[in-house]
């Protein structure tokens, strides 16, 4: 297997390096990183709060609702996972903000230059990447998904976590973790501490038996699903309950009903640690909030989903295993063959069970797409047609994703649109504002808006203006080059996606102060906060941050998404600094007075985002308690609520 590769190429070539490391890509052991860990100064002792997940299958997906779930609670976290699907920043989350180049390239460096060339596995040494990252930067809770098994996984070096948990369990791995489910549950198991509560899913007896041993001897407390704790769904609502009491709460976004589980076993964990206060308004919320890419994930208008006709619906998912295989048949079960095709587009690492994951689809699927995956080890297309055939599956080979889709595309009946799943070995509605806010610019002024995005989240029908978008990587290499050519096109307006690196936020100034109007995104925990980062970012691009922001910058608003009393909606909350036309706010930007512009915001009931929250508590549009976990004066906030 190659290493990850990044388009940066600084850190493409920190990334080489760092996989160059040690010969064999897996090589159990945490002596290498603790040694390591140690010289660094022991950065995974300076964590806020740890949430330590193991399993086979589902631990991503529980990673992903316990950080929906802090995050609706207000709470700022830190998240790493692996793998990545594009970018191998993907695996690293700073307070809720995937980590940005700049910032993955220096916690690299430190790291590579401590190591001083010994032997160490990559993941061992990315680990380290992310532990001192986290270190570095504040938070309020950090959230670990094991690499793979347990025991002996880098991520183990944790000695403290608030809560652990396993996710559902199944055969993979068996070259590292034993051909035997209770080998496998042995390893995940080893993630037990002393004193920490372990949340068990649902398994066999003699599952459970060899994890509550393995939990015993280190000294946690093991709480079981069906015993100490139990979700079921009824009446189109899930229901959770354990010794605290019971719990009804809206369905996962996430689609599958595996996703039941995943949701019930981040709530049982929130439950059952007392490190951090989570509402129950929260953990609703954080059913709808919650995201994880490529996990039945349905695509939307895109380069992949243009080449077949518009009825026919693309997923992305991305499992591996006999488990993975029959959660997602199990997932399309009402797709039925009469109906629409049902196609399947497969890549597959050589060390997975195809045979295992295709068996759960014979029947169900009209035929089998094998494709390569580049630059990894994987199994040949026509030995994946060769599988597929033997389950019963009609199967061809294709050079590549896109080839499959066009010959699927080919032979499709356009009045029975089909069915694709490609499959395989691996917020707060910032964007929705922003796409509003060009939209509003769209159907009022004549002209021309491009958007530069990645991906693109809202598309634009053209109306009073003539809109062009563009998603970074696909029809355009850089926010860079998409802003030159909106220059050179004359645009008036531009959306940015989200500023991601330096580039991207100077050119996005720049093009402001040349006349463009720009609408983007940025994440921040302040308005305040947001104005004092893009100074200091821009100071470190050698211009004078202050005076350009000041200058350029029309407003910040800063967004809250809380759980509304209406079902299945959200309330919005907003604190919002106006810099245009006001002399005294761009003075205090120019004196970087970040406390005096803070206090000034919050001065202004209109502005803040006490007196926001407020409004919504008294126009009974969300509950105290959920404006409460968002608030940062709380007293003030109660003192506004009850001058009503």
């Amino acid at each position: 297997m190659e290493a990850a590769h990044s388009d940066n190429p600084v850190l493409d070539a920190l990334l080489s390096v760092a996989f160059k490391l040690h010969p064999q890509t897996v090589d159990l052991s945490l002596d290498r990183l603790e040694r390591l860990l140690s010289r660094l100064g022991n950065p995974h002792r300076k964590l806020p709060p740890v949430f330590h997940v193991a399993g086979t299958n589902g631990k991503g997906s529980t990673v992903a609702f316990l950080r929906a779930c802090l995050e609706a609670s207000g709470a700022r976290v830190h998240v790493y996972t692996s793998p990545h699907l594009v970018r191998f920043n993907e695996r690293i989350r700073l307070a809720g903000h995937l980590i940005d180049d700049d910032t993955l390239m220096l916690n690299m460096r430190d790291v590579l230059n401590v190591n001083a060339n010994m032997p160490i596995t990559f993941f061992e040494l990315t680990t380290a990447v992310a532990l001192l990252a986290f270190s570095r930067t504040p938070a309020d809770a950090c959230i670990l998904e094991v690499g793979l098994g347990g025991r002996l996984d880098a991520t183990n070096v944790i000695e403290n976590p608030v809560v652990t948990g396993i996710a559902q369990l199944g055969i993979d791995h068996q070259s590292w973790l034993g051909n035997s489910i209770l080998d496998i549950a042995r390893e995940k198991a080893g993630i037990a501490k002393k004193g920490v509560p372990m949340l068990l899913s649902r398994y066999p007896k003699t599952v459970t038996a060899r994890i509550a041993e393995v939990a015993g001897l280190a000294g946690a407390k093991t709480l079981v699903r069906g015993e100490d704790w139990d979700s079921a769904l009824y009446e189109g609502q899930l229901h959770y309950r354990d010794a605290a009491g019971k719990l009804s709460l809206p369905l996962p976004r996430l689609a599958g009903v595996h996703q039941y589980d995943n949701a019930a076993l981040a709530v049982a964990m929130l439950r059952h640690q007392s490190a951090i206060t989570v509402p129950d308004s929260a953990l609703r919320a954080g059913m709808g909030w919650a995201e994880w890419p490529a996990r039945l994930q349905k695509l939307d208008k895109g380069p992949l989903t243009a080449r077949l006709a518009p009825e026919a619906d693309v997923w992305l998912d991305g499992g591996h295993n006999p488990a993975a295989g029959r959660a997602i048949a199990d997932a399309f079960r009402g797709h039925a063959l009469a109906e629409r095709p049902f196609y399947i587009v497969l890549g597959m690492l050589s060390t997975k069970d195809a045979a295992g994951f295709l068996k759960p689809f014979a029947g169900r699927a009209t035929a089998v797409y094998a494709v390569p995956i580049a630059r990894h080890e994987h199994h040949d297309p026509a030995e994946l047609v060769r599988i597929a055939r033997e389950t019963g599956l009609p199967a061809s080979t294709s050079s590549s994703v896109a080839e499959a889709l066009s010959e699927i595309a080919r032979g499709s009946d356009r009045a029975r649109p089909p069915v694709v799943l490609i499959t395989g070995s691996p917020g707060v509605g910032k964007s929705t504002t922003a796409a509003a806010f060009i939209e509003h610019v769209n159907r009022t002024r004549s002209g021309t808006i491009v958007t530069a995005e990645s991906p693109v989240e809202v598309p634009f029908t053209s109306q009073s203006s003539v809109v062009t978008q563009r998603e970074v990587g696909v029809n355009v290499v850089s926010v860079s080059v998409a802003l030159r050519d909106a220059e050179r096109n004359f645009a008036h307006s531009a959306l940015v996606g989200e500023i991601q690196t330096h580039q991207d936020q100077l050119d996005t100034f720049n093009a402001a102060r040349h006349g463009m109007f720009v609408v983007t995104t940025a994440f921040s925990s302040r308005a305040a906060e947001a104005v004092k980062m893009l100074v200091t970012d821009l100071d470190r691009d050698g211009v004078d941050g202050a005076d350009l922001v000041s200058s350029t910058l029309q407003a910040v608003i800063h967004q809250v998404r809380l759980p509304s009393l209406s079902a299945g909606r959200w309330a919005f909350a907003y604190e919002s600094i106006v810099i245009s036309g006001q002399k005294e706010i761009a003075a205090l930007v120019r004196a970087r007075d970040w406390i005096g512009l803070q206090e000034t915001i919050t001065m202004d009931d209109s502005a803040s985002l006490n007196g926001s929250l407020a409004a919504l508590v008294r126009s009974k549009a969300v509950l105290l308690e959920s404006a409460m976990a968002h608030a940062y004066d709380k007293s003030g906030l109660s003192a506004l609520v009850g001058r009503a």
